[in-house]
């Protein structure tokens, strides 16, 4: 996605991820889609049902399943190109700035294809 090729267009130079206009994006970003994908997630997963004990037809539920792969699929490309670039960073002497890069990272017990129903409130919570 859009957001793993922007942490990685820094592969060359990775200090200039962690300047300050690109501190900004990067938290912006996270703060604002992470969330989204979770809440995203979550109501596919409870359209999935239909109600009264019925489940959808099953090309709903294959097509609730694309999207959903999706969206972990893009969270974790983005997830793995901050990682990357963080051990960049570690290798090049800053500590501090790799520290930082990790915290965008968002470890999720959610990032599965089903939610649990006593995870669930936890999940829209993050």
């Amino acid at each position: 996605g859009i957001h793993a090729k922007l942490v990685l267009s820094h592969a060359e130079k990775p200090r200039g991820l962690i300047s300050t206009t690109n501190r900004r994006l990067l938290t912006e970003m996270n703060e604002r889609m992470t969330p989204r994908i979770m809440s995203l997630l979550l109501t596919v997963q409870e359209k999935s049902n239909a109600g009264d004990g019925k489940l959808l037809a099953d090309s709903k539920i294959e097509s609730h399943g694309r999207i959903a792969a999706q969206l972990v699929f893009e969270k974790e490309m983005s997830d793995t190109a901050l990682l990357k670039m963080s051990a960049k960073l570690k290798a090049m002497g800053f500590e501090g700035e790799k520290a930082w890069l990790e915290k965008q990272v968002v470890a999720s017990v959610s990032r599965d294809f089903r939610i649990k129903r006593n995870e669930i409130k936890a999940a829209r919570e993050r």
